[in-house]
């Protein structure tokens, strides 16, 4: 392996290549390759083939190949693109033909490699266009084909494991499987940002092709298949001071704690769906018509009269007649065989009580009988007001993809609101107990997700029309939800703290619109803790909060003697926080303290590796580089720490949706989140600017929000535009 080689860089151009402009820094870059046993992974290699694609762009050579291993088949990519730049065709197309020969070869399953003419069969064919381009008399054309070749395999072999005998484990190279949406999506090689640079005309003659081709076609940032104005980009290409961020539009949560006016004018159906609750006298002739229209009408009604009309013979046999129509459509659509009396959710006779509703409600749903919307029937709001008793049709039945199709409370704006509810200060503090739980229902692996999205979906109804049901339950201890969470890693600590605002700001306002049901200010107060608690997955890992913390005391700001003092007693960390952490993972000690640069010695004189890495393989220069911490920074650098090490979580990418961007480096911290001191700094101690994360992505990226995270926000002006020269 070559660790901490300097490999000083020369200013001229090569291949014909814009030489890069560095300002003040001087061009040298500290060569350690990282995570050497995973050399030849599919995300490695795209990183590597980014990675020197730019180097060679910016007149820079190519990382050595370490000891004891070998370039991947499709790295030979690379060597097309040098030839490109060179003008050396026949060079190219010979690097090139390797990357065919693999994807075209006979696979060790298959009884034969994939014939030619089968890709042009259907000239609108995604494998007819790439294989014409592959053959096209345009060199850049040839060159892009390649490209899209090269990713796809990759692509593929990170979702079917190793190139079986040097072909592919599957025979297609298609659209509809190499580029399905999924978390490799976005996992793209692009061409260098500089190959633009006097070749305006090549890419205007390849433009219709090039749109055909998927992905974006150049690093520039900002730059992906859209309609691109080529000569634009070569100017931002030679002056690239004129990026500029990617801005993301801001989606804000619609808030309902407002009285809205009652519509004027005639009422339609969904009015009088949305407002019953309001004005039942003027809903109840809109609902009955809509009830002689479709069986959607019919449970609709039925359900408007049992809870806004006086319980009586005349009413309850009128309910009955509309729910035995809608029980008949139910068993007509019925797939499980037999009478739904002999179902799960056998439907009972209609006797005025909400437990009478829940089996027919469940079967109107779940058989598609009565649907409001494709795949569900979605409660009416006002009804959930006047009867929360109804939540409980919506909850979760299955732990599958089954509870997709159950019954859904409409208080979500989809059937009414629940007015007065704090809604944007709940959405707001569930978004930021989403950072927490991370994306926990979305990445979940598996049909188990709809359960728990049922699950949830019900309890924020009851959050709306039930508050009293939460004061049963009993209070959990801690203070804010994911606080010992908080205390396994800095950044950790950063979401838990800002979590904690927007929990103490939806309880208050919780508290307030609970005064409406006649609660007193402390039973509301309990009964919002209750309920922020229990819509949100895991906030009380760990079980107790810490009595003996090391990184409690370092996050908590104790004093450096109190930790020292602890630190030289070899204190082993507490059970609560090792409990949390079998599933949320711990920072080693050195991580967590970059903030307390004076901690730093004392941190290595007990656990002296300087590199020691969490879960995800993060330093602790990259921690410091994250929170921009020049200080710690400077201090790791000048006790070895590696300038180029890399994060690698040497987890299936599949299965680890989280970890997408991977390849991570402390230039890549820094330019997201640092200052332009911090980044001159890394690249002076030999920080590799081009280097490219396992999606493609390169520090400027990460400045610019064109990678996994916003813009630096802390840069502007003529001080990002300086960051925007070091890093080009």
């Amino acid at each position: 392996m070559l660790a901490s080689l300097s490999l000083h860089v020369a200013s001229a151009s090569v291949y014909g290549a814009v030489p890069a402009s560095a300002g003040s820094v001087p061009r040298h870059v500290v060569i350690e390759v990282d995570h050497p046993k995973e050399y030849g992974d599919p995300r490695q290699t795209l990183a590597r083939i980014q990675s020197d694609m730019e180097r060679l762009a910016a007149g820079q050579p190519r990382w050595p190949v370490p000891e004891g291993a070998t370039r991947h088949p499709m790295e030979a990519l690379v060597d097309a693109y040098a030839a490109f730049l060179a003008n050396d065709d026949r060079a190219m197309d010979a690097s090139l033909s390797v990357i065919t020969a693999v994807v075209m070869a006979k696979p060790a399953s298959s009884a034969g490699a994939i014939p030619r003419k089968t890709l042009n069969q259907d000239k609108h064919d995604y494998d007819a266009v790439l294989a014409a381009t592959a053959n096209s008399p345009q060199p850049l054309l040839r060159l892009f084909a390649g490209l899209r070749m090269a990713d796809a395999a990759l692509n593929r072999q990170m979702s079917r494991g190793t190139l079986a005998g040097g072909g592919m484990p599957d025979r297609k190279l298609s659209l509809g499987w190499s580029y399905a949406p999924s978390q490799l999506s976005d996992t793209w090689l692009r061409l260098p940002c500089r190959t633009v640079i006097g070749r305006t005309e090549q890419f205007e003659q390849a433009r219709a092709v090039l749109a055909r081709l998927l992905g974006p076609q150049l690093s520039c940032p900002s730059a992906g298949n859209e309609t691109l104005d080529y000569v634009t980009l070569e100017q931002s290409a030679k002056h690239p001071d004129r990026f500029k961020p990617r801005t993301i539009a801001r989606v804000l949560p619609k808030d309902s704690s407002g009285i809205e006016p009652p519509p004027t004018g005639p009422w339609n159906r969904a009015t009088a769906i949305a407002n019953m609750g309001r004005n039942p006298g003027k809903a109840a002739p809109v609902l009955e018509r809509a009830s002689h229209q479709d069986t959607l009408g019919k449970l609709d009604y039925a359900l408007f009269l049992h809870a806004f009309r006086p319980v009586g013979a005349r009413r309850n046999a009128l309910i009955q007649s509309l729910l035995a129509e809608v029980l008949e459509q139910a068993q007509q659509k019925w797939n499980g065989g037999g009478p739904l009396a002999q179902s799960e959710f056998p439907p009972q006779r209609y006797d005025g009580t909400d437990r009478s509703l829940l089996n027919t409600i469940i079967q109107a749903s779940q058989t598609g009988a009565a649907n409001s919307s494709s795949a569900y029937y979605s409660i009416p709001c006002a009804v959930l007001l006047a009867r929360p008793a109804l939540v409980a049709a919506t909850q979760a039945q299955y732990g599958s993809n089954r509870d997709n199709f159950l019954p859904r409370p409409g208080c979500n704006g989809e059937r009414g609101s629940a007015r007065g509810f704090p809604q944007a200060a709940v959405n707001a503090f569930k978004a930021a107990s989403t950072a927490a739980d991370g994306d926990f229902i979305n990445n979940f692996q598996g049909s188990l997700k709809y359960g728990l999205g049922a699950s949830q979906n019900a309890i924020y109804a009851a959050m709306q029309v039930d508050p009293r049901s939460f004061l049963t339950k009993q209070e959990p201890t801690f203070a804010y939800p994911y606080q010992i969470w908080g205390y396994t890693s800095l950044g950790n600590y950063e979401v838990a703290q800002q979590l904690r605002g927007k929990y103490r700001q939806a309880q208050r306002q919780l508290a307030a619109y609970y005064a409406r049901w006649g609660l007193s200010h402390d039973d509301g107060m309990r009964a919002a803790k209750n309920a922020l608690f229990a819509v949100v997955f895991g906030p009380q890992c760990g079980g107790k909060l810490p009595t003996d913390s090391l990184r409690r005391m370092i996050l908590e700001q104790a004093p450096a003697a109190e930790i020292a003092e602890k630190l030289s007693k070899g204190g082993d960390e507490s059970s609560e926080l090792k409990d949390c952490a079998r599933n949320a993972g711990m920072d080693p000690l050195l991580l967590v303290a970059v903030r307390r640069p004076r901690l730093l010695p004392l941190i290595l004189q007990q656990q002296p590796e300087v590199d020691v890495r969490n879960k995800i393989g993060k330093t602790a220069l990259m921690q410091a580089a994250q929170f921009d911490q020049l200080q710690s920074v400077s201090f790791l650098l000048a006790h070895g720490a590696k300038v180029n090490a890399t994060t690698w979580a040497g987890e299936d990418l599949v299965s680890n949706i989280v970890l997408g961007d991977d390849g991570r480096t402390p230039l890549m911290y820094a330019a997201a989140h640092g200052s332009l001191k911090l980044i001159a700094l890394l690249l002076h101690a030999g920080a590799d600017p081009w280097q490219a994360d396992t999606k493609g992505h390169r520090a400027l990226d990460y400045l610019l929000g064109d990678g996994p995270t916003p813009a630096n926000a802390g840069l502007r002006g003529a001080e990002r535009a300086r960051a925007i020269r070091l890093l080009y």
